[in-house]
């Protein structure tokens, strides 16, 4: 039985410069022999989240619907991903009131 080594990450000393507190994952073996490694950075400051949920609302009677009705109401032409931005911010708003 042969033993390797090769499920590793290797950065230079200007990526650690750049990215200095980050962490390797390693992930679950689904095709191969062999992990595949992720490397995420822990400070990184994308920042603020443009769409966010709070799981209790899913609870309420009704509430699936009323997010169908809204998204389906708000139409929109041109640019795929500019027109899914847009209907966002809308419901956005609408979640608040």
């Amino acid at each position: 039985m042969a033993k390797s080594r090769i499920d590793r990450v290797l950065v230079s000393e200007e990526w650690l410069q750049r990215w200095p507190i980050c962490k390797q994952y390693v992930q679950r073996r689904e095709v191969s022999d062999h992990c595949a490694l992720m490397i995420k950075c822990i400070d990184k400051d994308w920042g603020p989240k443009p769409f966010r949920t709070i799981d209790g609302w899913f609870l309420e009677r009704g509430f699936s619907g009323m997010v169908e009705d809204k998204w389906r109401s708000y139409g929109g032409q041109g640019n795929v991903i500019k027109v899914l931005k847009e209907k966002f911010k809308l419901l956005k708003v609408d979640l608040k009131v």
